[in-house]
């Protein structure tokens, strides 16, 4: 069933000035807060790969053979085979 837009603006109304009611208790500055920290680091963790891995490849610090986490090797590591163990 789909809404008027006449309908949808008094349902985002409501809505909204329900949310708007409810009371600042702990539980809900926890969630802000959580939401903030994640959202910081997940745009740190853009702006890093972004911005500043492409100058260290150009420095030479990081390589497409520098040993990364979990068996991974350089930035491509994850759509790279894993290295083979020579015996």
């Amino acid at each position: 069933m789909s809404l008027k837009p006449i309908e949808r603006n008094v349902v985002v109304d409501r809505l909204s000035a329900r949310l708007d009611r409810l009371p600042s208790s702990a539980a809900i500055w926890k969630l802000v807060v959580l939401l903030g920290l994640g959202f910081f680091f997940e745009l740190y963790d853009l702006l890093y790969t972004g911005n500043i891995a492409p100058g260290l490849v150009r420095a030479g610090i990081l390589t497409p053979v520098t040993p990364g986490l979990f068996g991974t090797t350089g930035l491509a590591g994850p759509s790279s085979p894993p290295p083979s163990h020579a015996n």
